[in-house]
């Protein structure tokens, strides 16, 4: 049974620039923490933390969400620094994804692995692209942003492309294949259930979050129905097999695109995933679904030309229209964008990219098209 009380946890000084007080009263919003270097996304519900000048016996109060649990209570500050004086509620979220989450979380919040309890922060931006950085004596972060955060893991996703063995599936099914990531979790195992569907069949499974080198997923248990599909398709038995190897089915996720792309990336072999020197998988999925009525196959015929590159992002496709009104944007590996422009003549610069891996994502009319992973050398 899951209970709620509340307990006092603890005492943090923040040093900080007296010059920013201003800038450090408001709400904030966790977009991602930073453990030993890594980083992971804040993909499981807007975590705030709201300081106040509300006077309180101690100084001010402040509140906040730490994922199932809240926050909450009295800060006071001098020139140097700040120090709160704080509580919480405590609800067990067993092996939700986000009770996982928290526990990431509260480890950088109660700092208890620090010589003493104190973070400085450094405030960048101005009005809305404002962001607080919390760093503690250890190198671990909170970064929190001005603006709510629109990245949501648990959701309904819908597939747009498959990389496998490097070879690039863009999906042409007005079936809209899916794959649905839900909050039930296991009490026993731990494990939390999802389903979805390919061309003329569904699917369920279980599924895991676990944090290793940032973000990263367990898919197990997957159970599919077998109809037999006429026409066949060739995708989603690609598809189906990605989903049930059990024995290379970890993968890192990231969501990119302002919240509206997922994509799974697998890991290296040596730690249970299928990346090689030689081969990639990879699944990327939008969250919108494309409408039967506005399906058309041509509109969706576009693939790398060569992959990886090193001067000329080339695009085929089999339509001179399928380049009209089309937007791109470039990601790299960490989500972060790096440019963006208009795609008019089926070829994309890329000699200022540094060596390594990105995302591109195409968008006509603000809705997506699909999202390719390629390789600069």
């Amino acid at each position: 049974m899951k209970q709620l009380c509340l307990i006092s946890l603890l005492s943090i000084c923040i040093s900080f620039n007296l010059n920013s007080q201003s800038d450090l009263v408001g709400n904030w919003y966790l977009d991602h923490l930073v453990i030993n270097n890594f980083t992971y996304q804040n993909v499981y519900g807007n975590l705030q933390l709201n300081l106040t000048e509300n006077p309180s016996y101690l100084g001010f109060q402040f509140d906040g969400e730490a994922g199932c649990n809240a926050i909450f209570g009295d800060y006071t500050y001098t020139q140097t620094e700040i120090e709160l004086y704080a509580g919480q509620t405590l609800v067990d979220c067993g092996q939700e994804p986000r009770g996982q989450y928290e526990y990431l979380f509260l480890s950088v919040l109660d700092n208890i692995s620090a010589p003493n309890n104190s973070f400085t922060y450094v405030i960048e931006g101005v009005g809305e692209t404002q962001t607080l950085t919390l760093t503690n004596a250890i190198g671990d972060q909170l970064v929190y942003s001005k603006v709510e955060n629109l990245a949501v893991l648990t959701r309904t996703w819908y597939l747009e492309t498959i990389v496998d063995n490097n070879i690039t599936y863009n999906i042409n099914s007005p079936d809209s294949p899916t794959l649905f990531l839900s909050t039930d979790d296991d009490n026993f195992f731990g494990n939390i259930a999802l389903n979805g569907q390919g061309d003329c069949n569904t699917f369920s499974g279980d599924y895991h979050i676990y944090f290793g080198m940032g973000d990263e997923i367990d898919l197990s248990n997957f159970s599919p129905t077998t109809n037999t599909c006429d026409p066949s398709s060739d995708f989603e038995a690609i598809y189906f097999s990605i989903l049930n190897d059990e024995d290379a089915n970890k993968f890192n996720f990231e969501i990119i695109n302002d919240g509206n792309t997922l994509v799974l990336n697998s890991i290296p072999a040596s730690s249970g995933g299928r990346l090689s020197a030689s081969s990639v998988t990879s699944l990327s999925f939008s969250k919108q679904s494309l409408s039967v009525g506005d399906f058309s196959p041509a509109n969706f015929s576009i693939s790398l030309k060569q992959n990886p590159v090193s001067e000329q992002l080339e695009l085929i496709y089999n339509d001179l229209s399928v380049t009209q009104n089309i937007e791109y944007t470039i990601f790299a590996i960490d989500g972060k964008r790096i440019s963006s422009g208009v795609f008019d003549d089926g070829q994309i610069n890329v000699t200022q990219l540094n060596t390594g891996m990105y995302f591109l994502n195409l968008e006509s009319n603000n809705k997506p098209l699909t999202t390719l992973k390629f390789i600069k050398k």
